[in-house]
């Protein structure tokens, strides 16, 4: 049986690559904030919790749902839904001006 200890990094880690150390490891958690897309968390640094709340006010005006209800979670995933869809349509609409496209 080999020594894991006694093997080069590439050959302990099967050839994967990334972070080793803890910093490195919460650095590349954040990739996913980049754009946003897969980001874990629902506001990311460059977006306003109030303009997000007032996506979900909205939604809860509209529909009036009873809190804690089927109902809050229906509205409560539609507003996360469309707070997703305008950060894509911003992302998108960067990408395009940045590039020269529209």
């Amino acid at each position: 049986m080999l020594d894991s200890e006694n093997l080069e990094p590439e050959k302990r880690n099967c050839g994967r690559t990334g972070p080793t150390s803890p910093e490195g490891g919460a650095a590349s958690s954040k990739n996913a904030v980049t754009h946003g897309a897969c980001a874990r968390t629902l506001i990311l640094p460059h977006e306003s919790k109030e303009e997000w709340e007032l996506v979900l006010a909205h939604w809860c005006q509209n529909y009036q749902p009873a809190e804690d209800s089927l109902a809050y979670d229906f509205v409560l995933r539609t507003a996360k839904a469309e707070w997703h869809r305008r950060r894509a349509k911003l992302n998108f609409d960067y990408f395009m001006a940045s590039t020269g496209a529209a």
